[in-house]
């Protein structure tokens, strides 16, 4: 038999605060889980701590305090329980199977897992395990709760399994909510919280090892909702329901209907999209391709293949010859030129003065037509601005110039091929760019702020100082040294001072040697440095009060006015 040892050693005199609850709370040693009704109230009690923002040694409220001491005083009648642990498993009984029950509340959701044998007449049924959690702080619907003690019962049913190894016994998962049963066993496409868990609770469980319980036979019940200790002693619930004990026939059967409008609430909205089909037939090498020299190489080895298959003559080397890349590029010009123009005399070539060469190939007659050059210069080939191969012999090229302008990328093409619209054409692909659009970001402007009146008005150099340290410096010698930093506010004019240690003492050193060389400041700013921390500390008074009256047993003092503050542009400090 299991039972659980309890020590009331605290007494309900002191006073309770977050502190005192949890200790207590996490006192009970109970790895079944057959004590969870009762340890739910301090869980509950803690989460209202956390509710009213409660630190750990505050005395919680009076209410709170009330069910506290009422939880207390009955805790150690969880000490007479006694639980079997033997499940009474053996080679001679005629049946076995585990009943899972899953149920929550407005606070908590909770889950238990029994073990049913059946030999001869004889039914026993005894308690494997049991757990719970505390409901979240933000408001959850109750059916989402039911789903997530579904989910925890899923979760605790796998670790039983494989632990005990019971791989081949009838399993049954109970709950009394008609939505959540219907999100498990519904295949349908619902929102992204019941989805992720309904597709974990399917990837443990079957879909039909679920079914519905009524409210009042959910062994979960007070599981999920909490109990005192007198209670739990009373109702034995580690035994099992009573009709767990009976013949299937005598099982609860579901006739209740679930609400459709509020099981339809967690659907996944529907996206409907509109597809149109474009005119251009565009060949499928186009779009599989994102450059056009690996088109040109896909069409020269199909062209070797061909010639091979048809027994011609052909290079059968491991690389393509320079002469089979330019007849490849040849059919590709030819195959955008016959899908974009009708004819040589197409209307959109009138202005180009078009002429056909030698390989079919509709090019335009130049103004420098009699120069001494290239053909492919005086005579460039006419492609449409439209085509999809036109587009990517346009960023290939943008490329290769290292992202170029619409203007030397266009007097580049043109050394070749004549584009129609090619300015617009050119311009709208490099506006795709990833690259150039990074580049021409606009940049982000913060706003200036405004000067404070000591850094603005007319002023000597060093009448208004900034002081900061810096530092430390290593020497060679072995001790550390600092940097005195003194700041012209008005014309940013710097002294530094050297010193050994950050005391006032030595600060007040390099001050004098300051005004000895620079005059004497009227205003100077500084941080909240710990060498005026300390004086702080002495006089218990703010700090300008102990450095002034060093000040005037140096005699340098004046009208000298400190301020003290954090540093930054409009702090006036260094």
């Amino acid at each position: 038999m299991l039972s659980c040892k309890v020590e009331q050693t605290v007494t309900l005199e002191k006073p309770i605060t977050k502190r005192l609850v949890l200790a207590i709370a996490h006192q009970i040693f109970d790895p079944i889980g057959f004590t969870t009704p009762v340890m739910l109230i301090p869980k509950l009690i803690l989460q209202e701590t956390w509710n009213l923002k409660l630190k750990w040694d505050d005395t919680l409220p009076d209410d709170l305090v009330r069910k506290f001491k009422s939880w207390y005083r009955q805790l150690y009648l969880i000490a007479n329980i006694r639980v079997p642990r033997w499940f009474n498993i053996s080679p001679t009984m005629e049946s076995l199977s585990v009943h899972v029950f899953c149920d929550a509340s407005q606070k908590a959701y909770a889950t238990c897992i029994f073990l049913r044998v059946k030999q001869g007449d004889k039914i026993v049924v005894t308690l494997v395990h049991a757990r719970n959690r505390v409901a979240p702080l933000k408001t959850v619907t109750i059916p989402r709760l039911e789903l997530l003690a579904c989910l925890i019962g899923a979760r605790l049913l796998s670790s039983v399994i494989n632990d005990l190894k019971l791989y081949d016994v009838n399993i049954y998962c109970w709950t009394d909510s008609t939505t959540a049963l219907c999100w498990i066993q519904r295949d349908q496409n619902w929102g992204t919280f019941v989805q992720n868990r309904v597709r974990e609770i399917r990837s443990l469980t079957s879909p039909t090892v679920w079914h519905h319980v009524p409210g009042a036979l959910n062994a979960a019940d007070l599981v999920s909702r909490g109990c005192s200790g007198e209670q739990l002693l009373q109702g034995k619930w580690w035994e099992g329901p009573s009709w767990l004990i009976e013949n299937e026939e005598s099982w609860p059967k579901s006739e209740d209907d679930p609400d459709e409008d509020l099981v339809s609430s967690e659907k996944r909205k529907t996206i409907v999209t509109t597809l149109t089909k474009s005119d251009e037939n565009v060949d499928w090498y186009y779009k599989y391709f994102s450059s056009v020299r690996k088109i040109v190489h896909m069409l020269a080895w199909i062209f070797r293949f061909y010639n091979k298959s048809r027994k011609i003559a052909s290079d059968s080397s491991k690389t393509l010859s320079v002469s089979e890349l330019e007849k490849a590029e040849i059919s590709l010009m030819l195959l955008i030129q016959k899908e974009s123009f009708k004819d040589v005399n197409d209307d959109k070539l009138k202005k180009l003065r078009p002429i056909i060469d030698c390989n079919g190939l509709i090019r335009a007659k130049t103004n420098i037509s009699n120069r001494d050059d290239t053909n492919d210069f005086k005579f460039p080939i006419i492609l449409p601005s439209d085509h999809t191969v036109v587009k990517l012999l346009i960023m290939n090229a943008h490329n290769d110039l290292l992202h170029a302008g619409t203007s030397m990328l266009m007097s580049h093409l043109r050394e070749k091929y004549w584009i129609i619209k090619a300015r617009k054409t050119i311009r709208n692909c490099i506006r795709k760019c990833v690259k150039c659009q990074r580049f021409k970001a606009k940049k982000c402007e913060v706003t200036p702020g405004i000067l404070p009146k000591d850094r603005v008005r007319d002023a000597a150099t060093f009448e208004i100082v900034g002081v900061d340290l810096a530092g430390p410096l290593y020497l060679r010698n072995g001790p550390k040294a600092y940097i005195v930093l003194y700041t012209c506010a008005v014309y940013r004019a710097i002294h530094l001072e050297l010193i050994t240690s950050l005391t006032t003492e030595v600060f007040l050193q390099s001050l004098r040697r300051f005004i000895a060389r620079r005059g004497r400041p009227t205003t100077i700013y500084s941080d909240n440095g710990t060498n005026f921390k300390g004086a702080e500390r002495l006089d218990s008074h703010w700090i300008g009060t102990a450095f002034f009256q060093k000040l005037q047993k140096k005699k340098f003092s004046g009208s000298l006015t400190l301020h003290l503050r954090p540093g930054g542009v409009d702090g006036g400090s260094a």
